[in-house]
């Protein structure tokens, strides 16, 4: 072959192999500047590191798990120092952690400067998102939020917790909005369930004693979702129930002063008065010993 046909030498990051000039990476997969010298690898692509003296470039996760950016700490590539890894990832003492592991309940963050950019449901990015802190920790009662400034001083809250609505970025119980509301509906603001001694009225719109409709009730049940008509479930002590009425003792046994609200008989008498029949009627004492009171 005549000489002006032979090569003797490449372009740079070109390696002289069979009289052709091929890439790095063409000679040393993922190679991006060699040495024409010795046909070994200088630097090698992001993700990958030198290793074996040159002739091979391995990937920085064979040694450090999601570290994308890395170089060897030796000729042999034995070792490396690990400079940047993978998105939701944080480098910490050359070891790449999940957001979660350096800053709790983060989701997405920062792989530069090692700060979250998304916290979890139920927390907010804080102090320029270095942490994620609880909605409730801001909120009382809040369980879905975000913060509405870098450093975290303002939040506003989404979502309250079941038994609380959302009101002025508040979470207020359904009792500071309807008076002995234990359960509350947060879209309509009316009340699911009255306290017990009280029934769901016009609509949910407020809660009823039982015995302002029953006199004596103390527990009831409304009818109708206006809470226009309501059944009595129990009556008050020294009372016993007749239908949907609540009679205290001495108007369904005379002159009984307490009784027994589920056997409706008389526990105790009035003075001058003695417990007779089982309780079924109370009688003057008088009626069995002259002048006895």
């Amino acid at each position: 072959m005549p000489p002006y046909e032979r090569c003797t030498q490449c372009v740079t990051n070109f390696i002289l192999t069979n009289n052709t000039c091929d890439a790095c990476s063409h000679f040393i997969n993922q190679c991006v500047t060699c040495n024409q010298a010795n046909n070994t690898c200088d630097s090698c692509q992001n993700g990958y590191f030198r290793k074996s003296s040159g002739t091979s470039c391995a990937l920085c996760t064979d040694l450090i798990q999601s570290c994308s950016v890395c170089s060897a700490n030796d000729d042999a590539g034995s070792t490396i120092t690990c400079s940047q890894c993978s998105t939701d990832n944080f480098l910490a003492n050359n070891t790449c952690l999940a957001c979660n592991r350096l800053i709790p309940s983060c989701l997405v963050c920062n792989a530069v400067n090692n700060t979250c950019d998304s916290c979890s449901d139920g927390t907010f990015r804080n102090n320029s998102g270095l942490s994620c802190d609880l909605c409730d920790s801001r909120i009382k009662n809040c369980i879905l939020c975000r913060s509405l400034n870098d450093a975290g001083t303002s939040v506003t809250c989404a979502r309250c917790t079941n038994g609380t609505f959302l009101l002025d970025n508040l979470c207020r119980t359904c009792g500071e909005f309807i008076a002995s509301c234990i359960s509350c509906n947060v879209l309509t603001q009316s009340c699911d369930i009255c306290a017990l001694g009280t029934y769901r009225k016009a609509s949910g719109q407020s809660c009823a004693l039982c015995s302002s409709s029953v006199e004596n009730c103390a527990t009831c049940t409304a009818l109708n979702d206006a809470g226009s008509e309501i059944t009595c479930d129990t009556c008050a002590a020294n009372t016993i129930q007749i239908g949907n009425s609540c009679v205290t003792c001495s108007i369904y046994i005379p002159y009984c002063a307490t009784c027994n609200t589920t056997d409706k008989t008389c526990d105790v008498c009035s003075v001058g008065y003695y417990r007779g029949l089982n309780g079924g009627i109370c009688s003057l004492c008088s009626s069995l010993i002259t002048g006895c009171t």
